[in-house]
């Protein structure tokens, strides 16, 4: 929004200031009331040491804004709670909340008694799925060659099934706990297991200590990983049409309100949430940018929509009152100093630092003071 400046009290003040009477017995006035048209006359002097410039309307691209509010956030499939398979005590933790871990990584190790005790059942299995199998290929040739009865070779059979079925189901809780079966085929116990990491990321969390008895659904450590990292934005019901994919987005956060980064729209919900009636729009952001940005950072954004091309002069170069807004427009002449006249203009779309100026026939080709011309009026 362009500064708000009363075009009365600046009437008033150049009155005071720039002809009639001067503000300030140490200070020469900077300007010279020459009509009562509201013109002001400027020599080229005061025009340097007040860092006066001129420019004109210039012809740019601009969009209407949608305002919402948000959060950093990262997809679900990018948060991961790691627990233990098994329960047991935390032996070998070493980590610190920020810590970067690899997918596959090991965390911490748990030790327990059940542990051994699966592994023995594993080893007592595996023996008796090779008696078993020898039993069944013996009853087997022996039913073929009609040596013995057929409900023999059976019940081989089913036993070998049963205890082939257990073996399998230790194998794969086996696997799950990350114990490898090389060493256990070797005859190797081990009394202890890695935890290993789901996903790469960072550590976001630390939930256990040394020593800590965990059971299988605690949640032991969390990761997050921010490779897809985006901002989920809070759009209200009566603006959710307007936004599609693709439109682009400056957004702010928290801690530097006055720096804007760019985004764009990737995904608006298709559901009304909460009782403030808000849709969510997914933005992506720059991967440059991703690595600075945390996952819960507080987000403003403003989402173009809308672009056109239309005739703007920058916020500085307004007077904005209540009902009324105007510029100050060099006048022709060649009598070496500057004169402006105070001319209203009607604005529309007001963006990035730029507003649209509607009544634009009425400046072109005019030079206007854009910028310095308003420190004459703090004098």
């Amino acid at each position: 929004m362009p500064v708000q400046r009363s075009i009365v009290g600046i009437i008033s003040l150049v009155l005071i200031c720039l002809g009639t009477f001067s503000c300030s017995p140490d200070k020469p006035s900077i300007g010279t009331l020459v009509s009562e048209k509201k013109q002001i006359m400027i020599t080229p002097k005061q025009f340097l040491d007040e860092k006066m410039m001129l420019g004109m309307l210039q012809k740019e691209m601009i969009a209407e804004t949608v305002s919402a509010n948000g959060y950093v956030e990262v997809p679900p499939g990018s948060i991961a709670s790691v627990s233990a398979y098994q329960s047991g005590y935390v032996i070998d933790l070493n980590l610190l909340p920020g810590q970067s871990v690899k997918k596959g990584e090991r965390l911490f190790s748990i030790e327990s008694p059940e542990l051994i005790t699966i592994q023995q059942q594993y080893l007592e299995t595996s023996e008796a799925l090779k008696y078993l199998k020898s039993v069944l290929e013996r009853e087997k040739t022996l039913d073929q060659e009609k040596i013995s009865a057929k409900k023999t070779f059976e019940k081989a059979e089913n036993e070998y099934k049963i205890m082939w079925s257990r073996h399998e189901a230790l194998k794969k809780q086996l696997a799950l706990i990350h114990l490898p079966l090389t060493l256990l085929d070797s005859g190797t116990i081990s009394s202890s297991i890695p935890i290993l990491a789901s996903i790469s990321g960072f550590i976001s969390a630390v939930n256990i200590h040394l020593g800590d008895f965990i059971n299988e659904a605690e949640v032991a450590i969390e990761i997050i990983n921010t490779s897809h990292i985006h901002l989920e934005l809070q759009v209200f019901e009566r603006d959710a049409s307007r936004i599609k994919k693709g439109q682009e987005l400056i957004f702010s956060l928290a801690q530097t309100p006055d720096i804007w980064y760019p985004a764009d729209v990737h995904l608006v919900s298709k559901t009304i949430s909460g009782s403030e009636r808000t849709v969510k729009v997914h933005a992506d952001v720059a991967d440059d940018l991703a690595g600075r940005l945390i996952p819960g950072m507080f987000v403003k954004s403003k989402i173009d929509i809308d672009a056109k091309e239309a005739m703007c002069l920058p916020e500085s170069a307004l007077l904005t009152e209540v009902n009324k807004t105007s510029v100050l427009v060099k006048m022709g002449g060649n009598t070496g100093n500057y004169h402006f006249e105070l001319i209203q203009v009607s604005t529309g779309i007001q963006e990035k630092g730029r507003v649209e100026i509607l009544n634009y026939k009425d400046l072109q080709n005019k030079e206007i003071l854009i910028s310095g011309g308003f420190s004459l009026i703090q004098n």
